[in-house]
């Protein structure tokens, strides 16, 4: 007992905790900030607004020989609200609390051109409302919008607009794709400035941005349009949810090699994420260069890395979590010796103190008693 509350002991185990509490702690705030800064949920909880339910992003990324038409988007959609309707998830009335939002991409490669210069460019052609799902931190200008009437609206982000005119404020200004005229209705912070698996990835890309209204494609190409991305922000009552509403859309059971579909809500989880890289121990970069399958655009592979990472570091913090519980437990073995100690000073206090009134209490009776004797004697012998 004396070993274990030994107060060197003590105050190196103490300092110890403090070291391995402020680790677990720095670690589960250095995961939370990667996965805050490549996920899309955050643009689930703005749509949410004060729905009872909580909502995800659910994203669909297909392989470039599998991509989607018009057509087949527009049937998707169709497929998920009736998927929600059988759910008895009513989005379509005016009066319903609950609704959705979704958008679909193409991405291909282009040159841009203004009065000065040119560079190279990933063209993001776009439908639906991209930038709700997308909410790029804008510094000029405004979004573009499913109800534009004219097509020849674009967005760039900040490396395209520095590289094109040497400045950020180009809300106004033209520039060409191909032959085809672009008007800028705003420009976006380029988001890999946030993360930095985000920028490698971007970088990767060796092109800048631009975002055009996907029914302008056949003014910048002479292919028809078609699209390896759709994202769909939906109700989700119950964690995954809305992540099997698309999945049977799709009518598949799992992610396949053409086909890909991740939940906001549950594709950062790094117990789940553990058992992916785990199944893929032989080939753990397969993980993130799933890529090679589908068309993946460069902030879906930077989640997969953050993805990566987590997972390593939540391995770690559970074997961190090892010494923490068994200092946990000496600490309660120790307050239980020390109630223990302290219970037996204060019994063995007070029964000092009983003790030593008993003791007084006899004097004092004692005392009286042999006062009180030879005083009646006295009296006898008179």
């Amino acid at each position: 007992m004396k070993k274990l509350l030994n107060k060197k002991a003590m105050l190196i185990i103490g300092a110890a905790d403090i070291l391995l509490i402020g680790a677990f702690a720095g670690i589960v705030l250095h995961m939370a900030a990667m996965v805050r800064s490549v996920s899309l949920q955050r643009a689930a909880d703005e749509w949410a607004g004060n729905s009872p339910y909580p909502y995800s992003v659910v994203s669909v990324y297909y392989e470039a020989l599998k991509a989607m038409n018009i057509s087949e988007i527009y049937s998707l959609r169709k497929s998920i609200e009736s998927k929600l309707s059988e759910k008895g998830v009513d989005i379509l009335s005016e009066d319903s609390d609950e609704s959705y939002v979704d958008c679909w991409y193409g991405i291909s490669d282009g040159m841009a051109y203004s009065d000065r210069t040119k560079g190279e460019i990933k063209i993001f052609s776009v439908g639906g409302d991209y930038f709700a799902v997308h909410p790029y931190k804008l510094l000029s200008g405004c979004y573009i919008s499913p109800d534009d009437i004219n097509i020849d609206k674009a967005v760039i982000d900040d490396v395209t607009s520095w590289k094109l005119f040497g400045a950020i404020d180009t809300a106004g200004m033209t520039f060409r794709i191909g032959d085809a005229e672009f008007y800028i209705t705003g420009v976006i912070e380029a988001p890999h400035k946030k993360n930095s698996d985000m920028k490698i990835f971007y970088d990767e890309m060796e092109a800048s941005c631009v975002y055009i209204p996907f029914q302008a494609d056949s003014a910048v190409s002479e292919q028809a349009s078609s699209f390896t991305g759709y994202d769909i922000i939906l109700p989700d009552k119950i964690t995954g949810f809305a992540h099997g509403i698309v999945m049977d859309a799709l009518g598949i059971k799992e992610n396949t090699a053409s086909v890909t579909c991740s939940d906001s809500r549950i594709m950062h989880d790094p117990s789940i994420n553990w058992q992916i890289i785990r199944n893929n121990s032989k080939d753990i970069s397969s993980y993130v260069s799933r890529s090679k399958r589908s068309v993946f655009p460069f902030y879906k592979l930077a989640a997969n890395s953050v993805d990566l990472k987590c997972a390593i570091l939540y391995k770690f913090l559970v074997l961190l979590l090892v010494p923490i519980v068994i200092s946990f437990c000496y600490w309660l073995v120790a307050l239980y010796l020390s109630i223990i100690r302290l219970k037996k000073a204060i019994v063995g206090k007070v029964s000092g103190k009983i003790e030593a009134r008993k003791l007084e209490n006899y004097y004092k009776t004692h005392k009286k008693t042999t006062l009180i004797k030879p005083q009646a004697d006295t009296r006898r012998n008179s």
